[in-house]
């Protein structure tokens, strides 16, 4: 150092920096290390990184693990990458899908260095299981006066679920046959189904998944009425889970502990 120069904090904290990238030591964080994120919503990845003189000089690129090639904001429409601001840059994912899920890293280049990879962001996509499907067929011992009731998920993600059945709003716990499996696509589907008579009956599937805030059911009406059978399917779901989708493209972070 010149004799008779001191030099101010920000003066030395960019030379402190300037050393650390050219002797190869900067440091590139990233956050959240991993989270989960509900299929529809946004999610913000944040890449940190030593602040620099001039930041305009300052290359920020993304990538998923296992892709060829880096991610492009024009790709599908649905890839925002926000402008630098204070060593900080951020990629956004709109109304993510379950393909999105996997780990992602940023790279940050400053001209008087080489490439820099962030620690990475592992991100989960969670699908919920909706809508449903209700079905009936003819048992295939073909026992008179009888009915099978099958009540089918959409695929989705994690596996926990919870399939209920009521007849007549009463719950229904034998007699009732589940089936879960995991489908090519890495989500789950589940098929519960029992066995009624042909005769007037109220009968409801109700299914609770953590990606729902409350339980969904989808209910049907059997009547046998001058011998004319009929079914008529009816998905309902609950007004507050309505609302709860109008708002599902709100930007919500939810970090995995």
């Amino acid at each position: 150092m010149v004799s008779g120069i001191v030099l101010s904090p920000v003066v030395n904290i960019f030379v402190i920096i300037s050393a650390a990238v050219a002797n190869g030591q900067m440091k590139v964080s990233q956050t959240p290390e991993s989270a989960y994120a509900v299929e529809g919503e946004s999610f913000t990845f944040y890449c940190a990184f030593p602040l620099f003189r001039d930041q305009s000089n300052v290359t920020i690129s993304w990538w998923k693990l296992g892709d060829t090639e880096l991610l492009q904001s024009g790709s599908d429409g649905r890839k925002r990458f926000l402008p630098l601001k204070k060593g900080e840059a951020s990629l956004q994912l709109l109304n993510v899908k379950a393909d999105d899920s996997g780990v992602y890293y940023c790279g940050v280049k400053h001209p008087d260095g080489p490439i820099v990879n962030g620690t990475g962001s592992r991100l989960v996509i969670y699908v919920p299981p909706i809508p449903l499907k209700i079905i009936s067929k003819s048992p295939e011992n073909s026992v008179p006066g009888t009915l099978i009731v099958l009540c089918k998920t959409a695929a989705f993600y994690p596996d926990s679920i919870n399939l209920t059945w009521y007849k007549d709003g009463l719950h229904v716990t034998k007699g009732i046959t589940a089936l879960k499996h995991l489908n090519s696509n890495g989500l789950y589907e589940f098929t519960s189904y029992m066995e009624v008579t042909r005769a007037a009956h109220n009968i409801t599937c109700q299914v609770t998944h953590r990606t729902l805030p409350i339980p969904v059911r989808s209910t049907f009406f059997v009547s046998n009425r001058k011998g004319f059978f009929m079914i008529l399917a009816l998905t309902l779901i609950i007004a507050d889970y309505a609302k709860h989708l109008k708002v599902k493209g709100s930007n919500n972070t939810y970090v995995e502990k």
